[in-house]
């Protein structure tokens, strides 16, 4: 079963009606095998002992394709064959580059402070650091991709060193994303498709997958109160809607 997907494996257990040992959950129903069934872009995530998190709506319909397969596949429609998240990795160890990427993005955008070739030296450099060692994605050839498309799963990318929360961003749909003290954009309408409303808002909640508990879809919900959370991806709708007091909080964990 090493060269089958994760949505495979869930298929062939389910047409032999049997449940699967725990072994077999960690190991061949883990959601990252539907992207790459061998798991080698992953493999230094897992080292490195990151978080690894794959949050969108279409996470809930992932764990259904693999853990309730038979229901899956009756309910299904064809718009549903190529489902879409984004997979990120947090390192444990991330809290020790926050004043690194903090200070070299803000050289990189300062132009009255520094001369182009110094922003454009930090703006390098600290892209490389956020990448690395703060908030990792899926990696890329080719220059600034929206999605990569996997084996039975698309994983949307985003250039998070050089988005913008800024409203007046001639994008569709804009989300507001804090992190570790700093701010970024995702352009990414990441609402249920069948919510009535036309954008994301944080009373839509954000379903997720954490890797190391594959079988377990929660749903980031609407937080009660606005506050600074350090350990926390903070998500709020920015344009066409903005409202940076309504937020949606995923806890992450450090060293």
């Amino acid at each position: 079963m090493e060269q089958l997907t994760a949505s495979d494996v869930g298929a062939l257990l389910a047409s032999l009606r049997i449940t699967p040992a725990q072994h077999t959950v960690e190991t061949f129903l883990q959601p990252l095998r539907d992207f790459d069934p061998t798991m080698r872009q992953f493999e230094s995530w897992f080292q490195d002992k990151c978080q690894i998190l794959i949050i969108g709506p279409d996470t809930i319909r992932l764990s259904d394709r693999i853990f309730k397969a038979d229901k899956y596949y009756k309910e299904m429609r064809p718009s549903q064959t190529r489902l879409k998240v984004w997979v990120i990795a947090i390192p444990a160890t991330f809290e020790e580059s926050l004043e690194d990427v903090q200070r070299l993005r803000y050289r990189s955008h300062a132009s009255a402070l520094f001369s182009l070739r110094k922003r454009a030296k930090a703006g390098i450099a600290g892209r490389k650091l956020l990448e690395n060692n703060l908030i990792r994605q899926v990696s890329h050839a080719g220059f600034k991709p929206r999605k990569i498309s996997g084996e039975y799963l698309d994983v949307k990318v985003f250039n998070l060193y050089m988005t913008t929360t800024n409203r007046d961003l001639d994008t569709p749909h804009l989300i507001g994303l804090e992190f570790a003290g700093m701010k970024f954009g995702i352009e990414w309408n990441i609402k249920d498709p069948t919510s009535k409303d036309h954008c994301w808002k944080a009373s839509h909640g954000i379903p997720y997958i954490e890797a190391a508990s594959p079988r377990d879809t929660k749903v980031a919900v609407k937080d009660r109160w606005r506050h600074q959370k350090p350990q926390s991806l903070v998500f709020y709708p920015v344009y066409p809607d903005w409202d940076q007091q309504s937020t949606v909080s995923i806890p992450i964990s450090s060293s």
